[in-house]
């Protein structure tokens, strides 16, 4: 079906916006939310890549999400009971809202849009994620996982046959539009197969889980994604001891920043120390690759708008605005921070109620069930700081992080994988971020 939807693409975008929805709309009357599902991730996938041809899923992604809401809408009544993941995220949504006051003119529609997409992503993921595990079961979180492991596993082939198309200024970049967006899907990617893994301990094989892992690892490692692979490092770490006790895991968390000017000041010499100068691209370590400058930048017109700022849009098109400037300066491209981002868009008051009022408590409950959530946490806000993909909802990055989160929280998933876990007799209670596997045959059903 997704081979399908990709050559109607490329033959015709738009004929893509007529046929596409035409499907989605038959697969929800044959019940198959689960399909309309990894179709959605498969979109946004394709549609962070910067292949012309691949263009109209750029405009097919918004067409989507809104169909997909209409059927939650429609069929709300077998999406019971609902996933309540949007509560923590009310009060951000509000002040967002009040924001819009401050937008300029030319920024207001655009920002109310994506304001609502964000809106719209957290109330249609989880819930289709959750009623595609009540009707698929544990195969639809194989079929999630293989989806992902197979795109990454095409860019690495791609990159065999010498395909030019997957080189982004002399760095690998797969499928995806830039190498570091390649670096982000596979961070997340790996801790989204890991939370399923260990939950799931034997719904892998033991060759199956090399495969995964290696292939991602392959990707991420390809990818020269600096702020990926320091994540996904301080992911397996803390996953290892927070697989201790979470007072374990904390102290070494306190133990982690205390030192971290020690770390920042001794970090070129640690690199060097490693032969890894060349992957790391020492040279442009100091500066981030311009990121500082972009950093300054934002800081300097956040003091404009402090506790409140002036739309989701805004720090998009600020950067676009001082393009020629920036460039000129050694940057390309936007904020690269989560948190100057969402502070620029919806202020000091916004940041506070997004990440203490919404995702931080959320990992702190599901914490109470998994070993893993602190330490995904860690690795995600790491990565933050690099990056702005989460001010972002129709990206192939955001949605990762959100199943992860309603796979670790939503109590059905929790009281589902312990059942599994009880059937299935696991030798050891799987709480890490690549076990050991029990490679005995699954359970039809």
């Amino acid at each position: 079906m997704l081979l399908i939807w990709l050559g109607v693409g490329i033959v015709s975008a738009e004929a893509s916006y007529g046929i596409i929805p035409l499907i989605v709309l038959a697969l929800r009357r044959k019940g198959r939310y689960a399909e309309i599902l990894l179709g959605f991730l498969f979109i946004l996938i394709i549609s962070d890549s910067r292949q012309y041809s691949l263009s109209f899923a750029v405009s097919l992604k918004n067409v989507y999400i809104v169909l997909m809401a209409l059927i939650l809408y429609i069929d709300r009544s077998k999406f019971q009971p609902m996933s309540n993941l949007i509560k923590g995220f009310v009060p951000f949504f509000v002040i967002s809202t009040i924001a819009l006051i401050q937008a300029p003119g030319d920024e207001l529609f655009i920002s109310v849009q994506k304001m609502l997409s964000y809106i719209l992503l957290l109330l249609v993921v989880p819930n289709f994620l959750l009623l595609s595990y009540r009707l698929q079961g544990e195969s639809f979180l194989r079929n999630l996982v293989w989806l992902g492991t197979l795109i990454l596993f095409l860019g690495i082939v791609f990159r065999i046959l010498n395909f030019d198309f997957i080189i982004v200024k002399g760095r690998f970049a797969g499928v995806f539009g830039n190498p570091n967006g390649l670096g982000i899907f596979c961070l997340l990617f790996w801790m989204l197969a890991a939370v399923i893994h260990n939950r799931f301990t034997n719904l892998f094989s033991r060759q199956e889980i090399y495969f995964i892992f290696g292939v991602i690892g392959a990707a991420l490692i390809l990818s020269g994604s600096r702020s990926s692979l320091v994540g996904l490092i301080i992911f397996l770490v803390f996953g290892r001891l927070y697989k201790l006790s979470n007072v374990f895991g904390f102290l070494s968390l306190v133990i982690l920043i205390v030192s971290y000017e020690f770390l920042t000041l001794n970090i070129n010499s640690i690199i060097i120390s490693l032969g890894l100068e060349q992957y790391f691209r020492l040279e442009t370590l100091e500066t981030g690759s311009g990121r500082l400058v972009a950093w300054d930048f934002a800081w300097d017109n956040i003091q404009n708008h402090f506790f409140l700022g002036r739309g989701f849009a805004h720090t998009e098109n600020l950067y676009i605005k001082y393009s020629e400037m920036l460039r000129a300066l050694g940057h390309e491209g936007h904020a690269h921070n989560v948190y100057l981002t969402f502070w620029l868009n919806s202020g000091l008051i916004g940041l506070f109620c997004f990440f203490i009022l919404g995702l931080i408590p959320l990992f702190l409950g599901a914490a109470r069930q998994s070993n893993l959530a602190m330490p995904l946490l860690l690795g995600a806000m790491f990565s933050m700081n690099f990056e702005s993909w989460l001010t972002a909802s129709l990206n192939p990055f955001t949605i990762l992080l959100w199943c992860s989160l309603t796979l670790l929280t939503n109590p059905h998933f929790v009281e589902a994988s312990e059942r599994w876990r009880s059937n299935n007799n696991p030798s050891e209670e799987a709480e890490d971020t690549l076990p050991d596997v029990n490679p005995k045959p699954l359970p039809t059903g």
